[in-house]
C-alpha cells in the first residue's frame, strides 16, 4: 500500500498552535532536563497526527519558555522541525532518540503534565504492536523503531525485487556441469586394497569409475589412469583415513548481446572412510559484465547470501570476510574454467575472439575468468600472444598491468609488438618469458649482441638479474659467460673477509667483476689487454686493484696534507706565558692528538687535505709532546680551540690566542697567500 506521507507545508502552519508552559516552571529547575515537552492530537493535512513540542527556558523577558523542536508523528512516518535560526535544515529525520547527542539523552526530556504523557501512550497503542509502553518516552520510540524498521525492510524488498529481475534472465546451468566437475575438476584417486606379497592390485578410479589394475601400488604415490588418462593418487583403504576437497569452478554463458555472466560454482567433495563419496555443489558469486555504448566494461558483482526478506538471498558485492589476508574459500573467485559451452556462448559477443580457453589449457592450473576478460578488450594483442604461445607475457598485461609499455601494441608482427629480431621469435616462444625478462632481453637485442639468446639462457640458468650490461660494455657476452663459468667454480667455497660466504652464487661473482673492471678503468689499466681483463684469480685481482686505489688515496692525502703546511712552517710561530704553537707533521699526529684529547679532530684530516681548514697544537714549553689545546684556524681566524673532553679555552689560553691571532697569524697568512700568488 503506498504512503500518505505527511504535508510540511501544512504542518508548518500549525507551527506554534500548542501553548507554551511558563518559564518559571518547576520541570526547568530538574539539574538534567533540557527540554519540556507539550502534546496534542490534531488532523494536519488530511491526517491526525501527534504533535510534540520541546520547549526549553531560554532566559528571555517574554516570560513563556521558547520552543525547540516540533515533532508531528503519524502512524507510519515523522518529521521533526528545529526552531534555531541558525540552523541551514529546519526539517529533520531524526527519531525522538538521536535528537540530541550523548549519553543518558532519555534524561533530557520531561513531559510536562500526565495527561501530555497519556496522550502520546494511547496514540502509539494503536499503531505499536509491542506491549503496553510504561511511560511515554519508550512508547513514541517502540513505534519509530518499527518504523525505521518497516522502511529498512521496504528498501530491502524493492533492492531484491530489482534483483530478482535480474536473475530471472539467468538460464539453467549447463547439464554436464556436474558429471564434468566429478571428472574432470576434482581430484582423481585409485582406492584400492592391499594384500601382502601381490604386486599388482586392482582399485577403483574415482574420476571415471572402471577398475583399474596398477602393478606395485603405494598409498600416496602418483599414477595415471588407462581409461580417462587422469593423474591419480594411490589410496590404500586399509591405510587412508577421511579424505576431503574442494575446488571453485567458472562458468561463463551469455546474457545478450553485450553482456555476460560469470557464475562461481564452489563443491565440497568428501570420502568418508568405507563410505561412497559425498559430493556438494552450489553457486555463489555471480558476475556480471557488460560494455556499453561508450566502450566502458562495467561489472556487477552478486553473493548468495542467507540474509533475505523472502524475494531472493543474492546481494550485491563480493561475500564478506573475515580476515582480509587470509585465504577465504567462500571468497574466491580463481578456479577451474568450464571450457564445454565457451564457443557457443561467447558467439556474437566482444568477447567472441577471446582466448581463454586456449589460455587456460595450456597455464593448466586456476585462473580468474574477469579480469582476462576485461584484458582482452583492452589489450588487443593479448590474443596474438597467447596464439603465438608467449602465455606469460599475456598474463602480465593482462593481470599485472604494469610495464605494459614495453609491448607495442598498435603493431601486428610479433617481433614488431615485443620490438624484438624476427629470428629471436622461436627462441622466446620455446622460454615463454614474464615481462621483466623480455624487457632485459629487449636490451640485449638494442645492443645487437650476437650470444644473446645464450646469454638470456646463462641469466636464468645461474639466477642472475643485475650487473650484466656494465660488464658487457668491457667484454663479450660469450667471454664474459666463458670466464665467469670458470671462476665460480674456485671462488664459490672462498671465505669472506667479514663473514659468511663471499660468493654465495654467480650474482655475487658477476658483481664482484663489475667492480673489478671499474676500478681497472679508473686506475687508467688497458682493458684489451686480456692479463687485465680476464685475472687468472678474481679475488685477488679484485683486492689487489682495491688496495692500490686505497695506498694512492692515502698518498695523494699525505701531499695534500704536507703542502698544506709547507707553506706556513715556522711563520705561525709564537711563544707567551710558558705556552707555544706546534705544528702536526703527519695525519696521524691529528688522529692522535683526537685520541689523546677525545674530541673529534680525527676528522678533519680530509678538510685540511683540502685546504677548507688548519689544525695546529698549543703546548706547554718543555712538554711539547703531551697534548694540550687543539686549534682550527679559518680564514685567518681562531675558530674552535678545544682541551680534553672539548673542554672550552681558559682565560689564559684565550689571552695567547688573541695576542697571537692579532701579531702573526692574520699578517702571516697574507704574506703567504702573496708569496704563493707570486709563484704562480
Amino acid at each position: 500500500m503506498k504512503r500518505k506521507g505527511i504535508s510540511k507545508k501544512a504542518c508548518r502552519n500549525a507551527l506554534g498552535s500548542i501553548p507554551a508552559p511558563s518559564a518559571n516552571c518547576g520541570l526547568f529547575l530538574v539539574e538534567q532536563v533540557k527540554y519540556v515537552i507539550r502534546t496534542a492530537v490534531k488532523n494536519i493535512g488530511r491526517r491526525q497526527l501527534l504533535i510534540l513540542c520541546f520547549f526549553t527556558n531560554s532566559g528571555g523577558d517574554s516570560g513563556k519558555a521558547a520552543p525547540a523542536y516540533t515533532m508531528f508523528q503519524a502512524s507510519d512516518t515523522f518529521v521533526t522541525y528545529d526552531h534555531n535560526p541558525l540552523v541551514k535544515t529546519r526539517w529533520r529525520n531524526s527519531m525522538l532518540d538521536n535528537l540530541e547527542s550523548g549519553y543518558y539523552r532519555r534524561n533530557l526530556f520531561a513531559f510536562y503534565s500526565k495527561s501530555d504523557e497519556t496522550r502520546v501512550i494511547e496514540y502509539c497503542r494503536r499503531y505499536s504492536p509491542h506491549r503496553d509502553p510504561d511511560n511515554g518516552y519508550n512508547a513514541i520510540y517502540r513505534l519509530q523503531l518499527n518504523i525505521r524498521d518497516e522502511e529498512a525492510r521496504r528498501r530491502r524488498r524493492k533492492r531484491e525485487r530489482e534483483i530478482h529481475a535480474r536473475m530471472k534472465q539467468l538460464r539453467a546451468l549447463p547439464r554436464s556441469l556436474g558429471e564434468w566437475i566429478r571428472c574432470e575438476a576434482l581430484p582423481a584417486y585409485f582406492f584400492y586394497d592391499y594384500k601382502k606379497g601381490i604386486k599388482t592390485v586392482k582399485g577403483v578410479c574415482s574420476a571415471c569409475g572402471q577398475e583399474v589394475e596398477v602393478s606395485g601400488a603405494q598409498h600416496n604415490a602418483s599414477g595415471v589412469c588407462p581409461y580417462c588418462r587422469r593423474k591419480f593418487i594411490m589410496k590404500s583403504n586399509a591405510k587412508r583415513g577421511r579424505i576431503e576437497d574442494r575446488i571453485t569452478t567458472s562458468v561463463i554463458q551469455k546474457m545478450s548481446r553485450n553482456e555476460v555472466v560469470i557464475r562461481i560454482i564452489k563443491t565440497w567433495s568428501v570420502w568418508p572412510k568405507g563410505e561412497p563419496q559425498i559430493l556438494q555443489t552450489y553457486e555463489n558469486i555471480r558476475i556480471f559484465l557488460s560494455l556499453r555504448e561508450d566502450g566502458a566494461q562495467v561489472s556487477e558483482v552478486y553473493h548468495d547470501s542467507s540474509e533475505s526478506a523472502g524475494i531472493t538471498p543474492w546481494k550485491p558485492g563480493y561475500p564478506p570476510t573475515m580476515f582480509v589476508y587470509q585465504t577465504n574459500f567462500n571468497a574466491e573467485t580463481c578456479g577451474a574454467l568450464f571450457c564445454q559451452n565457451l564457443k557457443r556462448e561467447l558467439a556474437g559477443t566482444p568477447w567472441q575472439f577471446c582466448p581463454i580457453q586456449l589460455f587456460y589449457e595450456r597455464v593448466g592450473t586456476d585462473m580468474e575468468v574477469l579480469p582476462f576478460l576485461t584484458g582482452h578488450l583492452l589489450h588487443p594483442r593479448a590474443e596474438h600472444l597467447v596464439k603465438v604461445g608467449l602465455i606469460h607475457l599475456a598474463a602480465d598485461l593482462v593481470y599485472v598491468g604494469s610495464r605494459n609499455e614495453e609491448l607495442d601494441e598498435t603493431k601486428n608482427r610479433t617481433h614488431q609488438i615485443l620490438g624484438v629480431m624476427a629470428e629471436d621469435i622461436p627462441f622466446l616462444r620455446g622460454l615463454d618469458p614474464d615481462m621483466e625478462l623480455l624487457c632485459t632481453f629487449k636490451e640485449y637485442c638494442r645492443r645487437n649482441l650476437a650470444d644473446r639468446q645464450s646469454l638470456l639462457l646463462w641469466q636464468i640458468e645461474n639466477s642472475v638479474k643485475h650487473d650484466i650490461l656494465p660488464v658487457l660494455d668491457y667484454v663479450t657476452p660469450h667471454k664474459m659467460m666463458r670466464y665467469l663459468n670458470g671462476q665460480y667454480s674456485s671462488l664459490q667455497q672462498k671465505a669472506g673477509q667479514n663473514r659468511g660466504e663471499r660468493y654465495r652464487g654467480m650474482q655475487d661473482v658477476l658483481r664482484e667483476y663489475r667492480d673489478y673492471l671499474e676500478m681497472c678503468k679508473k686506475e687508467h689499466f688497458d682493458l684489451r689487454n686480456s692479463f687485465v681483463l680476464f685475472p687468472a684469480d678474481l679475488q685477488e685481482a679484485h683486492d689487489k686493484t682495491a688496495e692500490r686505489i686505497r695506498l694512492k688515496a692515502d698518498e695523494e692525502r699525505r701531499r695534500d696534507f704536507a703542502e698544506a703546511y709547507r707553506r706556513i712552517v715556522s711563520r705561525l710561530d709564537f711563544t707567551m706565558e710558558g705556552m707555544k704553537i706546534v705544528y702536526p707533521t703527519s695525519p696521524e699526529e691529528i688522529v692522535a692528538e683526537g685520541h689523546a684529547l677525545h674530541h673529534c679532530v680525527g676528522s678533519y684530516v680530509d678538510r685540511v687535505a683540502n685546504k677548507e681548514c688548519l689544525i695546529l697544537f698549543l703546548r706547554r714549553c718543555g712538554e711539547e709532546s703531551v697534548p694540550f689545546y687543539t686549534i682550527e684556524v679559518c680564514s685567518k681566524k681562531v675558530t674552535q680551540a678545544r682541551g680534553m673532553c672539548n673542554a672550552g679555552v681558559t682565560p689564559e689560553v684565550k689571552r695567547f690566542l688573541d695576542r697571537w691571532e692579532k701579531k702573526v697569524l692574520r699578517n702571516t697568512l697574507d704574506e703567504a697567500e702573496v708569496s704563493q700568488e707570486t709563484a704562480a
